[in-house]
């Protein structure tokens, strides 16, 4: 399925309605931009998010802007990373959104080491401890490691006018940034196989393939017990017949002497 639909490039388009020479000139620049952006943070990433639609049933890229480079950015999420409250979401549109990373300590460091409360910050992310195991929010991760768990929280504002809006990014020894939220979005484009009836999670190709393939599982058990047990064929050999074991081979018109008992049978499974 990845391999058919990740195939294909879609892209933003900007079209013109009885414009003039110059405006037109401009959209089609805007299509080139689009294209460009899409091609060197994106179409890179489509392959993996889709696969995670396929497998998980939910795939999640999020969309950021470097501020300092003022670059469009896009990362591959885990499904695990994103924290959902379950009854928030119940149809499928929660207002809070937690993403779960572990993040290297000096990146922290560097990023939020200086400016206004920076001695608060530093102190929050030289104290903040590596949990002492993986867990199964972070598998494979090393415990050695110097990573410091990072929240990043979004809250949406409750209408076009609110003001409760918020954005935070804290570790277990404090907050790092708080700030106002306007938007009425989240950075996460998610991608789903098939909607859930419920919920925010989909459902993928695997759980949907679930009861078929547990019973070809069982099927290919019994093939293989079967196999084992009689996919060789056997040769039933009478001790009158005076012929040796060793004489019964895989040689092309091998003459073997009988004696007068029964000659040797081939029982094929």
């Amino acid at each position: 399925a990845t391999a058919k639909l990740a195939k294909s490039r879609p892209a933003p388009q900007f079209l013109t309605n009885g414009a003039d020479y110059s405006t037109r000139r401009k959209a089609g620049k805007l299509n080139k931009f689009g294209r460009g952006l899409l091609l060197s943070s994106f179409y890179e990433l489509a392959p993996s998010v889709l696969r995670d639609g396929c497998v998980f049933g939910t795939g999640i890229v999020k969309v950021y802007g470097e501020t300092d480079e003022k670059r469009i950015c896009a990362e591959r999420v885990y499904p695990w990373e994103l924290l959902i409250d379950p009854l928030e979401s119940a149809y499928g549109e929660p207002r809070t959104y937690v993403q779960r990373k572990w993040v290297d300590r000096q990146v922290l460091l560097e990023a939020y080491g200086s400016g206004r409360g920076a001695q608060e910050r530093i102190r929050a992310i030289e104290s903040s401890q590596t949990p002492p195991e993986a867990s199964r929010w972070a598998p494979g991760r090393d415990p050695n490691a110097d990573q410091v768990e990072v929240f990043e929280a979004w809250h949406l504002r409750s209408g076009p006018h609110a003001s409760d809006g918020k954005h935070v990014l804290a570790v277990r020894g404090g907050t790092l940034l708080s700030e106002s939220y306007e938007r009425d979005r989240t950075p996460f484009a998610v991608f789903r196989w098939s909607d859930p009836i419920g919920g925010f999670w989909g459902i993928g190709i695997a759980e949907r393939l679930t009861g078929i393939q547990v019973e070809i599982n069982r099927l290919l058990r019994v093939v293989q017990e079967s196999m084992r047990r009689l996919g060789v064929p056997r040769v039933i050999l009478d001790q009158a017949a005076g012929i040796p074991k060793s004489h019964i081979t895989n040689d092309i018109a091998a003459i073997l002497v009988n004696n007068g008992g029964n000659p040797p049978i081939v029982i094929p499974p």
